[in-house]
């Protein structure tokens, strides 16, 4: 039986997951057990291939029809899954390709790259936000041969009730102006902006996360091989601030999902390789101040130095950061991963970090397994399988 994962909710209380015959389930992860179907008829339209955003444990589910005919894509519906109704319904101009939402807000992106915010509680229209520019095409086209995706803009929000928003952009460079590689920070409630990161990375950006409490982001290019954390707030000279580097490996490998951890001391990353990489957030960063020149003055030091870890930085992504000030990362930039899970290359997984235990991860795979490990914290090594559960 084929399964599509759908993903976890914001906390990794629950996941769901869409089967041909039974529609879209979801099912809680402790006590593990089956929480709720979600069968053809609540869609009305019966078809499988949905687009499916979970509210925390609440019975407010969104759904996008993701089957061929245009309208059905352009369309929202937010279902009451204690009642099995639609309480309501939208339609949009262009095909919904994510919704995201928190407490307070949801965010729905379409592929024109225009993202609408609502306010959840009354479903009141708070802003679009038109990311493509006029003289933009609506989508870059992967540059590794071999691949067919399209790009478009990517979307996180912070899971509290800050609700901030972070999104891919053009960069705004005349050389680089067809790139997503630009990152905006957004305050969804006031609907103002918070920071501008230009040239993140030097290609486009194919996968953005954002902490539960809005305060960190971490971005993935097309190449997939360096992970970004940045602050999504500036210093006080209006610089952004990032906080480290992690290098996944040295293939190039499309990442699909990132995840923070809910006290943003660990960022877990899955995708199209056969691992999935755990990398721990120094906690004792601070907001030194680095500018450009220094970081380049500090690449020719010895390895010996207090400051090793800014050899690490390219010139290139120097050059096309700016001026950057660099929160102190008491090791070497560019960190390998502190813990790992080997998995199915050729199976798709969702990741989800639960908020009462910091150190275990789940995920769930289309092959039907539900697996918890545990992170070690001594030693860089595997995670330990500490529980696992099988769906269908």
């Amino acid at each position: 039986m084929e399964l599509k994962l759908l993903g976890f909710n914001q906390d990794a209380t629950c996941f769901s997951v869409m089967s041909p015959n039974k529609g879209v389930t979801i099912y809680n992860c402790d006590p593990f057990g089956k929480y709720f179907e979600l069968d053809k008829s609540a869609t009305n339209d019966g078809e499988l291939d949905l687009l499916v955003e979970m509210l925390f444990s609440t019975s407010l589910v969104a759904v996008v029809d993701k089957t061929i005919g245009a309208s059905k894509r352009k369309k929202l519906k937010i279902v009451n899954t204690k009642r099995k109704a639609t309480i309501c319904e939208l339609t949009f101009p262009h095909e919904i390709v994510d919704v995201i939402m928190n407490r307070k807000i949801i965010s729905v992106v379409l592929k024109s790259d225009q993202i609408f915010v609502y306010d959840i509680s009354c479903m009141k229209l708070l802003r679009t936000i038109d990311v493509k520019a006029e003289k933009l095409k609506s989508t870059v086209k992967f540059r590794n041969v071999g691949n067919n995706y399209d790009i478009g803009v990517k979307v996180a929000l912070s899971t509290d009730n800050n609700s901030v928003l972070c999104y891919s952009s053009y960069s705004k460079s005349e050389k680089n102006h067809s790139l997503l590689s630009d990152v905006v920070v957004f305050d969804a409630l006031k609907c103002s902006q918070i920071n501008y990161l230009p040239a993140v990375h030097q290609s486009n950006i194919v996968c953005i996360a954002c902490s539960p409490n809005g305060e960190l982001l971490a971005t993935a290019s097309e190449k997939g091989t360096i992970i970004r954390v940045l602050k999504t707030t500036e210093n006080e000279n209006g610089e952004p601030i990032l906080v480290n580097e992690f290098r996944r490996g040295s293939r190039p490998s499309r990442i699909t999902e990132m995840k923070f951890n809910h006290d943003n001391t660990l960022i877990a990353c899955v995708g199209e390789s056969d691992t999935i990489h755990i990398f721990a957030i120094p906690a004792t960063a601070t907001n030194a101040d680095v500018n450009e020149d220094e970081q380049l003055q500090q690449s020719h030091h010895s390895l010996s130095s207090s400051i090793t870890g800014l050899q690490h930085l390219s010139k290139g992504f120097a050059d096309r950061f700016g001026k950057i000030v660099i929160s102190k990362i008491p090791t070497q930039s560019q960190e390998r991963h502190i813990a790992y899970i080997k998995i199915a290359e050729n199976v798709k997984y969702r990741i989800g970090f639960p908020k009462e235990s910091s150190n275990t991860i789940h995920i769930c795979g289309e092959d039907g397994n539900y697996l918890v490990y545990l992170i070690p914290t001594n030693q860089v090594g595997p995670c330990t399988l500490i529980k696992s559960n099988t769906f269908n």
